[in-house]
Protein backbone atom coordinates (compact mmCIF):
# COMPACT_ATOMS: atom_id res chain seq x y z
CA UNK A 1 0.00 0.00 0.00
CA UNK A 2 1.39 3.37 -1.04
CA UNK A 3 1.61 6.14 1.56
CA UNK A 4 -0.17 9.38 0.69
CA UNK A 5 2.10 12.25 -0.32
CA UNK A 6 2.56 15.08 2.13
CA UNK A 7 1.19 18.29 0.71
CA UNK A 8 1.04 21.94 1.72
CA UNK A 9 -2.73 21.98 2.06
CA UNK A 10 -4.23 20.12 5.00
CA UNK A 11 -7.88 19.15 5.20
CA UNK A 12 -9.40 18.56 8.61
CA UNK A 13 -12.88 17.91 7.26
CA UNK A 14 -14.84 18.34 4.07
CA UNK A 15 -15.57 21.98 4.96
CA UNK A 16 -12.44 23.20 6.76
CA UNK A 17 -9.26 23.60 4.75
CA UNK A 18 -6.08 24.36 6.70
CA UNK A 19 -3.23 25.99 4.83
CA UNK A 20 0.30 26.85 5.90
CA UNK A 21 2.02 30.23 5.57
CA UNK A 22 3.61 29.34 2.23
CA UNK A 23 0.21 28.53 0.73
CA UNK A 24 -1.27 31.70 2.25
CA UNK A 25 1.53 33.67 0.61
CA UNK A 26 0.93 31.97 -2.73
CA UNK A 27 -2.82 32.63 -2.66
CA UNK A 28 -2.58 36.26 -1.52
CA UNK A 29 0.60 37.41 -3.23
CA UNK A 30 2.02 38.58 0.12
CA UNK A 31 5.35 37.05 1.15
CA UNK A 32 5.78 34.48 3.93
CA UNK A 33 8.08 36.90 5.75
CA UNK A 34 5.40 39.59 5.72
CA UNK A 35 2.83 37.19 7.16
CA UNK A 36 5.31 36.13 9.87
CA UNK A 37 5.96 39.77 10.78
CA UNK A 38 2.24 40.51 10.90
CA UNK A 39 1.69 37.53 13.23
CA UNK A 40 4.34 38.90 15.59
CA UNK A 41 2.76 42.36 15.54
CA UNK A 42 -0.66 40.86 16.23
CA UNK A 43 -3.94 42.68 16.17
CA UNK A 44 -5.80 43.21 12.93
CA UNK A 45 -2.74 42.74 10.71
CA UNK A 46 -3.25 39.02 10.24
CA UNK A 47 -6.15 36.59 9.90
CA UNK A 48 -6.79 34.19 12.79
CA UNK A 49 -4.32 31.31 12.87
CA UNK A 50 -3.68 28.07 14.71
CA UNK A 51 -0.45 26.90 16.30
CA UNK A 52 -0.17 23.13 15.96
CA UNK A 53 3.11 22.22 17.59
CA UNK A 54 5.61 24.49 15.84
CA UNK A 55 3.44 24.82 12.74
CA UNK A 56 1.23 27.77 11.91
CA UNK A 57 -1.98 26.96 10.03
CA UNK A 58 -4.79 29.12 8.74
CA UNK A 59 -8.37 28.07 8.09
CA UNK A 60 -9.02 29.24 4.54
CA UNK A 61 -12.57 30.22 5.50
CA UNK A 62 -11.14 32.49 8.25
CA UNK A 63 -8.73 34.05 5.76
CA UNK A 64 -11.55 34.77 3.30
CA UNK A 65 -13.67 36.32 6.07
CA UNK A 66 -10.71 38.43 7.24
CA UNK A 67 -10.03 39.62 3.70
CA UNK A 68 -13.69 40.58 3.31
CA UNK A 69 -13.48 42.67 6.52
CA UNK A 70 -10.32 44.37 5.18
CA UNK A 71 -11.91 45.31 1.88
CA UNK A 72 -12.32 49.03 1.32
CA UNK A 73 -14.09 50.83 -1.49
CA UNK A 74 -10.91 52.87 -2.04
CA UNK A 75 -9.12 49.66 -3.06
CA UNK A 76 -6.93 49.39 0.03
CA UNK A 77 -7.67 45.70 0.57
CA UNK A 78 -4.64 45.02 2.81
CA UNK A 79 -5.15 47.88 5.23
CA UNK A 80 -7.22 47.14 8.32
CA UNK A 81 -8.69 49.89 10.34
CA UNK A 82 -11.21 50.57 12.99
Amino acid sequence: MQRPMRCEIWRTSMTTELIDTAELARRTGVSRITWARRRCQGGKLTPPYLKIGRSVKYRWSDVEAWLARCERSSGMAWTTGG
